[in-house]
């Protein structure tokens, strides 16, 4: 069950001077005993959000990119147990990513706010979600691809809805 109180976190990267919105990750350190553990250490690293902070419901299937030389493996957690948080009190870590931001699932799973729209030259299409002003530009690319995965199962009926 949504409410309009559930938040997707967000936040901003520049890549080449191109603004790409991403979720907290990376790559796997040595010393990661698995990708779990290099999810949960990506998060403190960018995002100051302590492990123990984060109740991991699920993992997604790898997902490519679009070259096919690298594969992400997504995992859905909940912070702090789905109490409100303040934005302003995690701890972003400037050499990472330039800003954080949420959206909240009602407007993430409102129709009118999603899209697929062609990939560059190609005849596939790729979903892309509208975003609020402050945000600037919609989110797209494997963001919206992983994003538009995890929408799809939370927001799956189940027999007893």
């Amino acid at each position: 069950h949504l409410t309009c109180t559930t938040y997707v976190l967000g936040n901003i990267r520049f890549w080449s001077f191109n603004r790409t919105y991403s979720f907290p990750g990376g790559k796997r350190d040595r010393s990661d005993p698995d990708l779990l553990a290099t999810c949960l250490r990506e998060t403190q690293e960018e995002i100051g959000v302590d492990q123990t902070r984060i109740e991991i419901v699920g993992a997604m299937p790898p997902v490519p990119n679009k070259d096919g030389n690298m594969k992400v493996y997504p995992f859905v957690g909940v912070l702090d147990h789905g109490q409100s948080f303040a934005l302003h009190q995690l701890k972003t870590n400037d050499a990472e990513l330039t800003s954080l931001f949420t959206l909240p699932l009602a407007q993430l799973t409102d129709p009118s706010n999603y899209s697929l729209v062609k990939f560059r030259q190609t005849p596939f299409k790729i979903p892309e979600f509208k975003t609020p002003e402050e945000v600037v530009q919609p989110i797209w690319g494997l963001t919206a691809f992983i994003l538009d995965r995890v929408l799809r199962v939370i927001t799956r009926p189940t027999k007893s809805s």
